[in-house]
């Protein structure tokens, strides 16, 4: 360590002055709990439903859907957020005593690690923005929806959502851009003793960067929530009055036919809310920080804005994990499919009116798979 004091003398110092502020830069029993147990329970659990719904989509011609192409879109970008997210968190706690410690040679492997978090986050925003902007047109303007709804027009705005979310990644990595050494100074007692005096983080590579990509983000975030949120009342007023309509409709078929349909809406809607409880304390976080950044006056101090960290980062694994449970869990249509597809087990009742009812189909393109729930 004979060049230490030259070699921090250009970098971040941190003077950790007793053994409480010391413990809290180490890894400690509870870390160790949620890292090798939780969190691979939680990844696993994740990736293997969101790959059991992918797989029902493929299997099942019946499932081949507007609708199930956004999902399974948004399955990917959620289990690409899982494997990378929780691939960093496992790598830092086993190559590193110290929190926060990535095992990085460059600033290139910031740009790596980072990039795909923010294109999950921005791809997933848009997703679950174009299910609502669907579902509302599908349901409110049925007229309207099948003289523009395809396959392909489906496939182009798929196509530009993971555009635009590149090109916001992109903008939004240069936060967490660069490798910096960070010097610790550690207390002098025992445990502490045989530490390294320095590790590794990735900061943003300029003052500007670390505000612009927070206020990208949540501009997004209320943008899409804005949005769904307006075509989740008009559906809600739809789906009630077509409801009330309904009550004297005499034809069975008819009847279970637009049950169907109503109950996916309600699952999509149930599926949008979750999605948005999830990200808004992240989004409260990073709120925080912005106002901290700028010099104002913060909403939460230092330990309630690391709980809201804490919180916020599992709520996001959650999210992620949860979409296909929701789809199962709230609807006998996608159980029925997940059974099937899985299992070999196949629901005539629930399948029969997807395939008879001329009454719900719609004229069918070339190039449109969408089938009668739709």
């Amino acid at each position: 360590m004979e060049n230490a004091d030259d070699l921090c003398s250009s970098t971040i110092v941190v003077n950790l002055t007793s053994e409480e502020a010391a413990m809290r830069w180490l890894w400690g029993n509870t870390d160790k709990l949620i890292i090798t147990v939780i969190l691979p329970c939680v990844v696993t659990i994740g990736v293997l439903g969101n790959l059991a719904f992918l797989f029902t989509v493929v299997r099942l011609k019946r499932m081949h859907t507007i609708t199930n192409y956004y999902l399974c879109h948004l399955a990917i970008a959620d289990i690409l957020f899982l494997v990378v997210s929780a691939g960093l968190y496992i790598w830092v706690y086993f190559s590193s005593p110290i929190t926060h410690d990535v095992p990085y040679k460059s600033s290139l492997g910031c740009c790596l690690t980072f990039f795909p978090i923010f294109l999950c986050y921005f791809s997933s925003v848009g997703i679950v923005t174009l299910v609502s902007l669907e579902r509302y047109y599908a349901i409110c303007n049925p007229i309207q929806h099948r003289a523009i709804q395809g396959m392909h027009r489906t496939t182009k705005f798929l196509a530009s959502t993971w555009f635009v979310a590149i090109l916001l990644a992109a903008l939004a990595t240069p936060r967490f851009g660069l490798l910096k050494q960070v010097c610790l100074q550690w207390p002098e007692s025992e445990p502490f003793k045989h530490l390294a005096d320095n590790y590794h983080d990735c900061f943003s590579v300029g003052p500007e960067f670390s505000v612009y990509p927070e206020v990208i983000q949540s501009l997004i975030f209320v943008i899409s929530f804005t949005v769904s949120l307006f075509c989740y009342i008009k559906i809600v007023f739809a789906l009630t009055h077509r409801s009330i309509e309904g009550d004297n409709t005499a034809d069975n078929n008819v009847t279970q036919m637009q049950n169907v349909r109503n109950q996916i809406a309600r699952l999509l809607i149930l599926n949008g809310i979750v999605f948005f409880v999830c990200q808004a304390p992240y989004r409260v976080a990073s709120v925080n920080n912005i106002i901290r950044i700028i010099g104002g006056e913060v909403i939460l101090n230092k330990d309630g804005a690391g709980t809201l960290l804490l919180v916020s980062r599992a709520s996001l694994f959650l999210n992620s994990a949860i979409n296909p449970y929701l789809y199962a869990l709230s609807s006998p249509f996608y159980r029925s499919a997940f059974r099937e597809a899985l299992f070999g087990e196949s629901n005539v009742k629930t399948r029969k009116p997807t395939m008879t009812t001329p009454v719900a189909s719609v004229t069918v393109s070339k190039n449109d798979t969408t089938d009668q729930i739709e």
